[in-house]
């Protein structure tokens, strides 16, 4: 599969997983009633989940820092958006079984 392909497989499984556990997450209502904070959200997600899932995408350093449990590395790194979705990445790395057909 091409980079585009896995990420559209992706991105739908993320922002649903997204919908339904953001509150037990953490995530502040005020971020997930704006648009371009949660597609941001979803993105990186998508991000994460193709790297878990063993797709070599090139990703950033933050998703890197995610992806290999390095926490200190991953707060240090985080936007201001992702400091308040950390602990849905982890549940979601922990949770999501990820589907690319």
């Amino acid at each position: 599969m091409k980079r585009e392909e896995i990420l559209n497989a992706i991105g739908p499984q993320v922002e649903e997983y997204l919908n339904t556990n953001w509150l037990n997450c953490g995530i502040p209502h005020n971020i997930m009633v704006d648009e371009d904070k949660r597609n941001h959200i979803v993105r990186c997600g998508t991000e994460i989940m193709a790297q878990k899932s063993g797709e070599e995408l090139y990703p950033g350093s933050f998703v890197t820092s995610v992806v290999e449990n390095n926490l200190a590395s991953a707060l240090l790194k985080a936007d201001s958006i992702n400091q308040f979705a950390l602990k849905f990445y982890v549940t979601m790395m922990l949770n999501l079984q990820i589907n690319l057909k």
